[in-house]
């Protein structure tokens, strides 16, 4: 579980120097974004959630590498995707995209809406 918790702490910020729980959950919020993570760790595990696919894949990155550098063996599971959770992140976006692009998201959101 140290392990995970120092890989978390690679990637992520203002995580607590030590675990000493048997099992931890760490919450964050993106103040530009307004996207959520969620960590939550245990010995031999970890599940990851969050409304970005982008916050999901810098994370797994990270902690890939971390696990090349020590040679350990990291055995990832399929990252499952919600549509809705990329609507509700595409819609969080679009009012802080210029107004040049904006139109283009505001039609992606829309498209994924028709599925």
């Amino acid at each position: 579980m140290s392990m995970m918790h120092d890989w978390v702490g690679a990637a992520l910020p203002e995580v607590p120097p030590r675990a000493q729980d048997a099992e931890r959950t760490l919450f964050f919020v993106n103040v530009f974004t307004d996207t959520e993570l969620s960590v939550q760790y245990t010995k031999g595990r970890a599940v990851v959630k969050a409304d970005s696919i982008s916050t999901i894949a810098i994370l797994r990155d990270v902690v890939n590498r971390k696990a090349r550098e020590l040679r350990v063996d990291v055995n990832m599971d399929t990252c499952k995707l919600s549509e809705a959770a990329l609507t509700r992140t595409l819609q969080k976006l679009d009012p802080k995209v210029s107004p040049s692009v904006r139109p283009s998201v505001s039609q992606s959101v829309s498209r994924l809406e028709d599925f």
